[in-house]
């Protein structure tokens, strides 16, 4: 069986911007977001320099409790899916009873702020929360 699927909206925080257009022109370009490591330091390390996410200001999106309980990797995590949401223009409040996703893999997410952070936004959570099961089920091994 084929699955459609539609990209209605894109959200990124990279090391090459935090902004989708700023992303791709970045890309196009072919830049380099490698530079000496500065979020901390690196002088016990055989390395210093890496692809970091820089001028990413936490409290330009969250207040500053919400930014308290989340780690940094959650920040990127929820602004770049936020972002999505107001790319795609949709206004999910309307949207009930629709399959909405939004898919985002990276290793190190704290899965539990991700999941308290969801709880505390969305009105019908325990409906999202078996959506997802549901889905995570169907998918191979």
């Amino acid at each position: 069986m084929k699955r459609r699927v539609v990209i209605t909206g894109l959200g990124v925080v990279t090391p090459l911007g935090h902004q989708v257009d700023v992303y791709w022109k970045g890309l196009l370009e072919g830049a380099n977001a490698v530079d000496t490591l500065q979020n901390f330091s690196p002088e016990r390390l055989l390395v210093r320099f890496g692809a970091e996410i820089r001028g990413f200001n936490p409290l330009d999106y969250f207040s500053k409790s919400e930014a308290n309980r989340m780690d940094r990797v959650s920040h990127f995590a929820v602004v770049a899916a936020m972002s999505a949401i107001e790319d795609s223009g949709l206004e999910l409040e309307k949207m009930v009873g629709f399959r909405n996703r939004i898919i985002h893999r990276y290793w190190e997410v704290d899965l539990e702020e991700v999941y308290r952070i969801f709880k505390e936004r969305i009105e019908d959570f325990k409906r999202f929360e078996r959506e997802i099961i549901r889905f995570i089920e169907r998918l191979p091994d």
